[in-house]
């Protein structure tokens, strides 16, 4: 069997597509910008007042050399926290090639010292620093667009690099097309690393993520400031909704070693512009409208909304682990009362709990806690909720995709497991 056959089945409708989802994507964080620019502009009062600002933009309104070089530095802190924090050491999946690699888990940690940081820059210096952040939103945008994109390009060259013919780069499956745009955007090698550095895993966790709080907490302080220290219910509810996510996300940091963006994808300008530019931009949407327009929700509806997100968090977390202890240990006193059918690939599907339910359904609590974060923005204006219609759409799309692969890999039993779980994400609706 080759090692690196060539890629025949095209995703987002081969390279057409892959250039349109480049070009939408890059214009879209900067039209949620200019669309909530101000209170009175959100969305703005016509086409053409949106046409009329844009057409005005120069080079310094979205390029800011310092801001730039802050980012490479914000980069650079995180990947010496990665070296300097202890972490402990995790072993992926298998991989074609027969090798597991190892990575290093002390993102967590390198979390609680940048909220220290935050926090001690907060008493040192005041609202200055994190209003510096909040004021220069486009500029920190454009400097993670420019990082993102020459980041893909190094990845995309250094997959050419010569190596022994005994181990080969590993190239992902879906990056080895014919079409050179096409594998720069999909993702050429699977894992691109520098020593024992993983680029893709450090992308998927640090930069953004973190980024994203740092943002949040930023325009926390900005509507601070602006109602003269005064935090509304609304702007706590969706730093607390979105803070339970952002730190789950570390505390489970091993389990995105078997994500099939690490284990599947490549690592090409798709995820590299996903996890700098769209995670920490788009994600912090919310926060970002509520520092421009201050809502003021009633006791009731903000109890509904924090019962929603809670209870679409714990859909996400109980769904996930439960899936996590029985991949580890099908004996676990917590998982080993469930049913599952054996493959002939000697894979175990679980048919009941969470996942006998849906075969996807901790994508279902994943949307939910994401229409919470959209509801403690109010009514006023459809601009914060991008957020939830993109995700579903997201959602649809990566559980087609992850079908596609089972289908592939169980074959018959694949067609078994579906006669039994029937449905994809939402229990007796999709």
């Amino acid at each position: 069997m080759t090692l690196n056959p060539r890629t025949t089945r095209y995703e987002f409708f081969g390279p057409p597509g892959a250039v349109v989802v480049t070009l939408v994507t890059t214009v879209v964080p900067y039209l949620l910008y200019f669309g909530c620019e101000s209170a009175d502009q959100c969305p703005p009062s016509s086409v053409e007042a949106l046409w009329t600002r844009l057409c005005s933009l120069t080079l310094a309104d979205v390029f800011n050399l310092q801001i730039s070089l802050l980012y490479l530095g914000w980069v650079g802190y995180l990947a010496l926290l990665y070296y300097l924090i202890p972490g402990n050491w995790h072993k992926g999946t298998v991989l074609r090639n027969g090798k597991q690699l190892e990575y290093k888990i002390n993102g967590f940690r390198s979390l609680l010292v940048t909220c220290a940081l935050a926090f001690i820059a907060y008493r040192v210096y005041g609202a200055d620093v994190f209003l510096y952040i909040s004021d220069h939103y486009l500029h920190w945008l454009t400097a993670a667009w420019l990082f993102a994109t020459v980041q893909a390009v190094f990845v995309y060259a250094r997959s050419f690099r010569r190596t022994s013919p005994e181990e080969p780069v590993l190239l992902s499956l879906g990056g080895n097309s014919t079409c050179a745009f096409y594998n720069f955007f999909i993702g050429r090698e699977l894992n691109p690393r520098l020593g024992n550095f993983d680029l893709k895993v450090f992308n998927e966790l640090r930069p953004g993520i973190i980024g994203w709080l740092l943002l949040n907490f930023s325009f926390l302080i900005k509507q601070a400031h602006v109602l003269n220290g005064y935090i509304t219910e609304s702007m706590a509810l969706v730093f607390f909704l979105q803070g339970v996510y952002i730190f789950d996300t570390f505390i489970y940091e091993a389990s995105v070693l078997t994500t099939m963006d690490v284990t599947t994808d490549g690592f090409g300008w798709m995820l590299s512009f996903g996890d700098l530019v769209w995670v920490p931009f788009i994600f912090s949407l919310q926060s970002r409208y509520l520092a421009l327009n201050p809502v003021l929700l009633s006791p009731t509806f903000s109890v509904l909304v924090a019962v929603l997100g809670i209870t679409g968090y714990l859909i996400f977390r109980l769904s996930n682990s439960q899936k996590n202890i029985f991949r580890t240990n099908p004996r676990d006193p917590r998982v080993k009362g469930l049913k599952y059918i054996e493959t002939e690939s000697g894979s175990k599907l679980l048919i009941t709990g969470w996942w006998g339910m849906a075969r996807h359904i901790n994508y279902l609590g994943d949307w939910l806690l994401g229409l919470s974060w959209c509801l403690t923005t109010g009514f006023n204006s459809p601009v914060p909720y991008f957020y939830v219609l993109y995700f579903a759409v997201l959602l649809i799309h990566r559980e087609r995709r992850d079908d596609h692969k089972c289908r592939t890999k169980y074959k018959k039993d694949w067609d078994r497991y579906c006669n039994i779980v029937k449905y994809r994400i939402i229990p007796g609706v999709y």
